[in-house]
């Protein structure tokens, strides 16, 4: 029988579910960065030369992100935009735009584009959006130390996202291999086809707990109200690899502010990726800012008690969750799972048709002896990069994957494909397949997602003619 505690920490992690950003929209986002960074890169780019890399920071890296506190607004995704140019060949202003010039020769994105203070924003449907900050090699710091830019700031600013990434990954890395483990059994896969991104720890749902309590706390204070960074760093300091989120709750209330300290007089929470750099050196200039997180803190401790406290039922606790989250919130996280439809995406998921009539599929044909094993393997691409391993779950349309046969079969051997195409797309434009691919002796095959509906693959494997392996058809679920 499930007990009231299983049930309160069943509906806290409903919640933190509703709050997060959806997987399908964390994949939107991922493709939506990898192309403008194929654009900066292009051939004809200014920047090639500058080895131009992005990639995410903040909470879309750290795994915290969470819903809007309206649904008018659009989840905010952090980007670096990071360029091989030596501080003394270039200024702040110089390098934000030379990065704005190139997103503007490309139409579509000079549509999406507005500047902002140290950024430049793209601004996708009512989804969310990209905040991408120019930046250079800070060979002062380590490896990874980047410059900034600040059109309000003389001197340049200094960042390490990485390496900040890389701590905040190991003060939970017991609990996120457990989960991603735990993953990768129910969906029947290898434990590398579950990206980090997919698995969310105490940790990570504590954090997206403390930030919406933060900003419903703070919501006629915006600009006083504590800094995510702040928050995320003394959670995860003290944080000890709690496995429920209660527990977690319970714990990193109770010693965060443990973690902030006072040197001659000042505020210091220290960057663990750069130990000179303090996080809370603006509460030194508003001291303001440092009052009402130590009031919120308060506030908070007294919440988290209520909702913990060894008396609460079930019943008790959902007031004062929503007290902690939102009404709204809660709402949402109490709807049945099929009802709960929070983007027009969410809807296409649910539509995809099962496989279709292979009627079309073409029989084998050729000798067939199975003495060895093999197994296949379907990864997103982009160029020549991998952004994740295909799965059980719907994929984007127009997209590149990439299949590999793995096998024991003993060289010389030669490998050949069987797509087969189904649903309605796929039948308009005469292209349901169901032929044969032979691709010698590459044991890889690229494809693109371009149909609508539920398709599938399955690699093979010859010697002398004769299959000796074969590695079962893999479906691919492709949505609009």
């Amino acid at each position: 029988m499930t007990s009231e505690i299983d049930k309160i920490e069943g509906l806290l992690t409903r919640v933190c579910q509703t709050l997060d950003i959806p997987d399908h929209l964390y994949e939107e986002a991922i493709l939506r960065y990898e192309q403008v960074g194929e654009w900066l890169g292009a051939d004809d780019s200014e920047l090639k030369s500058f080895s131009p890399e992005i990639y995410p920071q903040g909470s879309f890296r750290l795994g915290t992100v969470i819903q809007p506190v309206t649904d008018a607004n659009e989840y905010d995704i952090d980007l670096v935009c990071r360029l091989e140019i030596p501080k003394d060949e270039i200024s702040q202003n110089r390098l934000k735009e030379s990065v704005g010039k190139r997103l503007r020769q490309n139409e579509e994105l000079r549509a999406a584009l507005s500047e902002m203070r140290r950024c430049w924003r793209l601004s996708w449907s009512d989804s969310f959006h990209m905040d991408i900050l120019p930046a250079i090699p800070n060979i002062e710091k380590q490896e990874n130390g980047l410059l900034i830019t600040d059109r309000e700031l003389f001197r340049w600013q200094t960042s390490n996202p990485i390496d900040y990434s890389t701590w905040f990954i190991s003060q939970m890395i017991t609990e996120l291999n457990k989960r991603r483990a735990r993953l990768a059994k129910a969906e029947d896969v290898e434990i590398e086809a579950i990206p980090e991104w997919r698995v969310r720890t105490p940790l990570q749902r504590s954090i997206q707990i403390l930030k919406r309590n933060r900003d419903l706390f703070c919501k006629d204070k915006e600009d006083e109200k504590p800094a995510s960074i702040i928050i995320t760093t003394l959670a995860a300091k003290a944080y000890s690899n709690e496995t429920s989120i209660i527990e977690s709750l319970k714990a990193i209330v109770s010693r965060m502010e443990s973690f902030v300290k006072k040197e001659n007089g000042k505020f210091v929470v220290p960057n663990p990726a750069d130990e000179n750099e303090n996080f809370a050196d603006k509460w030194n200039e508003t001291p303001q800012k440092a009052a009402l997180f130590f009031e919120w803190m308060r506030e908070l401790k007294i919440q988290v008690q209520m909702i913990i406290g060894s008396t609460t039922t079930y019943r008790r606790s959902e007031p004062l969750i929503q007290s902690l989250v939102g009404t709204d919130v809660v709402a949402k996280a109490l709807l049945p799972p099929q009802t709960d439809l929070l983007t027009k995406s969410n809807k296409s998921l649910a539509s995809i048709p099962e496989l279709g009539d292979i009627g079309h599929e073409q029989p084998i044909g050729t000798p067939e002896s199975i003495l060895y094993s093999a197994k296949l393997k379907g990864t997103v691409c982009m160029g020549t990069k991998r952004l994740w391993t295909v799965t059980k779950r719907p994929l984007p349309k127009n997209h590149s994957l990439l299949f590999e046969i793995e096998t024991n079969t003993p060289p010389p051997k030669t490998f050949k494909w069987r797509v087969t195409n189904t649903g309605e797309e796929a039948r308009s434009a005469n292209d349901l397949r169901g032929g044969f691919i032979e691709t010698e002796e590459k044991n890889y095959h690229k494809e693109t997602t371009r149909y609508f509906g539920t398709h599938r693959i399955e690699g093979f494997v010859y010697k002398n003619g004769v299959c000796v392996a074969r590695t079962g058809p893999m479906l691919i679920k492709i949505r609009n």
